[in-house]
């Protein structure tokens, strides 16, 4: 019988452990992941595993827990890398209580060739004793000492399971252990539900009001040699709710997209969509998140553990699959801001093994991965064009600003026309035929850069006004008719960026 955690029944399941099992147990049966540095021939690569128990059953008086379902790389080459749906996850693929012999058991099941097998975890073995199944290798505890594990004293005991080697901690559960290959698997934080390890929203898009984000995408022709369109979005933090459940953002967005008119491309133009409100919203328990379609934020499938699948709706994808924790995952290379999340879309074959999947869902045709970086989110997304965050600007909790990249080309999108984006300021007349005038509230403290931008961001004029300026004249004669930005900077301000009509 098998129970989902979500389901009541599964906590009267649960409670059939004794309190002593539940210290030791090697993985927690409440959805805790548990994240494991992943090491190769005795060294640590930057590669985390994440994994958790999310189903739990029971086969006569023993508890059954199973790992989240993953896929697999079973062939990995630059023009045919593929997956399959694997029975196992890293460690098996289930955990069993024997309740009468208070023993754990991981139970593998037969994949690729290898046969089922039990490897026995009798965690409470005195030290020096051993342990023999009825099933699976013997096991000898070889040690129980205290250690210092997430800053806290703790107990660890050392089994050795025929020729591999496990520890396991009282409160954390298994902290090392072997994969095929002679590579292995340590704790990396201690398990936590998913909005509190490393997929916490809190962490993963970390804004304040009035903080900003620009991305640059360009769609290329046939063969990639040309650029067809340029799109520039801006998006603007308008508000910020925090609950004990959940952390909710209003932003506003607007895009423009410049067409070249290249052969075999759209004729040359510039469209600007108009601007848009959106929500997003994740829960800061399982940090899966809601965002409505247009909008730049994680993907509702963000909190995805390492190669862990879910079925797509989309009919030309078949699955949407986590990426492990990579902490120098090289993300959005304009601000140089790493990606330790990912996901990545996975197609049916169309070709060979039908029972495997692709990245990509054709030849030619390159697949979807959505990359992301802690405090920003979305640094990257990748689908034939790749949207990347080329600009911010954030304020931390301390009230700190941070900026990566330049806002120029960003100018011309979410600014207030006229006197309206800042009180007191005034831009007359607006349209304007010859001359226009911006007239400030306050004398400038210092010298000051005032420019006249065209409507692909382009640099018409530029003024330097040196400091007391209150007023000064836009000559706009001879330039053609269209909208412009006008654009004062000043030192320690934040640029003023106003639209200007030209008649």
């Amino acid at each position: 019988m098998l129970l989902r955690y979500l389901l009541p029944p599964a906590f009267l399941l649960m409670a059939t452990l004794t309190a002593a099992a539940q210290n030791w147990r090697p993985f927690r049966p409440n959805t805790d992941v548990h994240a494991f540095t992943l090491s190769r021939n005795g060294a640590a690569t930057d590669t985390i595993l994440t994994l958790r128990l999310d189903s739990a059953g029971v086969r006569g008086t023993d508890s059954l827990y199973f790992f989240n379902r993953i896929v697999r790389l079973v062939k990995n080459s630059n023009a045919d890398a593929r997956w399959r749906k694997s029975r196992n996850n890293q460690f098996g693929a289930r955990l069993r209580y024997e309740v009468a012999a208070k023993i754990y058991w991981l139970e593998w099941a037969a994949e690729d060739g290898q046969a089922a097998r039990n490897v026995p975890l009798p965690v409470f073995l005195k030290e020096g004793a051993t342990f023999t199944g009825s099933t699976g290798p013997t096991v000898t505890a070889v040690s129980r000492t205290l250690r210092t594990l997430a800053g806290q004293p703790d107990s660890v005991v050392t089994l050795r399971v025929g020729t591999e080697t496990y520890e396991v901690s009282k409160s954390y559960g298994l902290i090392t252990g072997p994969l095929p290959g002679g590579a292995g698997l340590a704790l990396a934080r201690p398990p936590a539900v998913a909005g509190r390890s490393y997929y916490n929203p809190l962490l993963l898009l970390d804004l304040q009001p009035g903080d900003e984000l620009g991305y640059y995408d360009e769609q290329r022709s046939f063969g990639g040699s040309l650029i067809c369109e340029a799109t520039n979005l801006l998006q603007r933090v308008i508000s910020r709710q925090q609950t004990p459940d959940s952390l909710i953002y209003v932003v506003r967005y607007q895009s423009r997209t410049r067409t070249s008119g290249a052969p075999g491309c759209m004729p040359a133009g510039t469209t600007f969509q108009p601007p848009s409100t959106a929500r997003l919203a994740a829960s800061l328990r399982t940090g899966q998140w809601q965002l409505r379609f247009g909008a730049v934020g994680p993907s509702p499938d963000a909190q995805l553990l390492a190669y862990e699948w879910t079925a797509q709706p989309d009919p030309n994808a078949a699955m949407r699959m986590g990426l492990p924790v990579v902490a120098r995952r090289q993300g959005a290379s304009a601000c140089s801001v790493a990606a330790p999340l990912g996901t990545q879309r996975l197609y049916r074959a169309y070709y060979g093994d039908p029972e495997t999947y692709l990245s990509y869902p054709f030849l030619d045709n390159a697949g979807v991965r959505e990359l992301l970086g802690y405090g920003v989110g979305v640094v990257r997304i990748e689908s034939g064009s790749e949207v990347e965050l080329t600009y911010y600007r954030r304020t931390s909790s301390t009230g700190v600003t941070t900026t990566c990249g330049t806002r120029e080309p960003f100018d011309l999108l979410l600014s207030a026309p006229g006197q309206a984006a800042v009180a007191g300021v005034r831009l007359y007349p607006n349209p304007a035929a010859a001359t226009a005038t911006l007239e400030l509230p306050a004398p400038t403290t210092a010298a000051a850069r005032l420019t006249l931008l065209n409507i692909t961001g382009q640099a018409v004029q530029t003024q330097l006004l040196p400091a007391s300026t209150t007023r000064a004249k836009l000559a706009l004669a001879g330039l053609p008719a269209g909208l412009y930005l006008v654009r004062l900077e000043q030192p320690g301000s934040p640029p003023l960026v106003l639209r200007l009509q030209h008649n």
